[in-house]
């Protein structure tokens, strides 16, 4: 094989990769939208229930699982099996904070949004997607700086946030459908 034939075959992989990766959006948009909806009304209608937040968690993963599955053949690819990989870990860790229950008092909705915020920066890693990457950074630093300052304003302003995905991800959905 010639330089340039490697060179050409190596273009038409990673080529091959990024549309792979792409395919990837609409699903994307979907978990966007589930995960935005269990935000707008964990936060917003039962801030301070843990089965109120057992369930829509459970929910939310089982939703996120099927979905997946309806994207299987876009999940095979590389990539997707190591999207599929972390959220399952990330499922793992989550299902963990939740069975801590009381001894983490009050921090324990802290703790899960820096879980969520880092699955979302490694999705990013994953993905080869900046603004995945910068978006799980900004939530991280969000969570912890309206925790410490303003926890008053934590479950309000997470609900609008939740919400505000749920319509993005049903925006994002919709336009991509065109």
């Amino acid at each position: 094989m010639s330089r340039e034939e490697a060179k050409d075959l190596l273009h038409a992989a990673r080529e091959g990769e990024t549309l792979a990766s792409r395919a990837l959006d609409p699903f994307l948009s979907r978990l966007l939208a589930v995960w935005g909806a269990v935000y707008a009304l964990g936060y917003g209608l039962f801030p301070e229930s843990g089965e109120a937040w057992a369930g829509l968690a459970v929910a939310g993963f089982a939703l996120s699982f099927y979905l997946g599955g309806r994207e299987a053949r876009h999940l095979r690819t590389g990539a997707g099996r190591k999207l599929a990989l972390l959220w399952s870990a990330f499922g793992l860790d989550l299902v963990a904070l939740l069975l801590a229950g009381e001894r983490l008092a009050a921090g324990r909705p802290l703790a899960i949004n820096l879980l969520v915020a880092l699955a979302w920066m490694a999705s990013g890693v994953v993905l080869e997607r900046s603004g995945l990457l910068l978006a799980g950074a900004l939530f991280a630093l969000a969570n912890a700086l309206v925790f410490a300052l303003f926890p008053a304003l934590y479950a309000p302003l997470l609900a609008g946030a939740g919400l505000l995905a749920l319509l993005f991800g049903l925006y994002r959905g919709i336009r991509g459908l065109r």
